[in-house]
């Protein structure tokens, strides 16, 4: 199979199937990783949608299990930008970067991280009524912001 007959001479032929052979599994490896790096990379957000949206987190209670503690209003600030997001919560100040986005034709659907929490941050961003709605995390409510200023 892998021999030839040239002049009463067997000699093995095997070598060049078998370079071809290494050859295209090294380039499909080298292919997979490239892909895999293309697709780890993280999303970024267009001009369109990026922008400073602006509200106040109205009052809400936290049960602690032993009381009921009351919780004030707070103003909130949130910043999209290309690949990351800040949030301004009164005196504190976030920066996350996103995980996923989904777009529709009026609205953009995105999910970000917080380095250092365990729950993601929810955007949905609506270009027609230029507001930003983010799903609290429990127990704060929904909050609707409005755009004050775009990118």
């Amino acid at each position: 199979m892998f021999f030839e007959q040239v002049n009463n001479q067997k000699r093995y032929v095997g070598i060049v199937y078998l370079r071809s052979m290494i050859k295209g599994i090294l380039f499909s490896c080298f292919l997979c990783c490239f892909q895999l790096m293309i697709a780890q990379s993280l999303p970024k957000i267009n001009r369109k949608w990026q922008g400073t949206f602006d509200g106040t987190i109205p009052a809400y209670q936290l049960n602690t299990g032993n009381e009921l503690l009351e919780v004030e209003s707070n103003s909130i600030k949130v910043i999209i930008e290309k690949e990351k997001f800040i949030i301004n919560l009164g005196v504190f100040e976030y920066v996350g970067e996103y995980i996923s986005t989904k777009q529709q034709r009026k609205t953009l659907y995105i999910v970000g991280k917080i380095e250092g929490r365990t729950v993601n941050e929810y955007f949905l961003i609506d270009r027609k009524t230029k507001s930003l709605s983010r799903t609290g995390i429990v127990p704060q409510p929904t909050v609707l912001l409005t755009r004050s200023s775009k990118k």
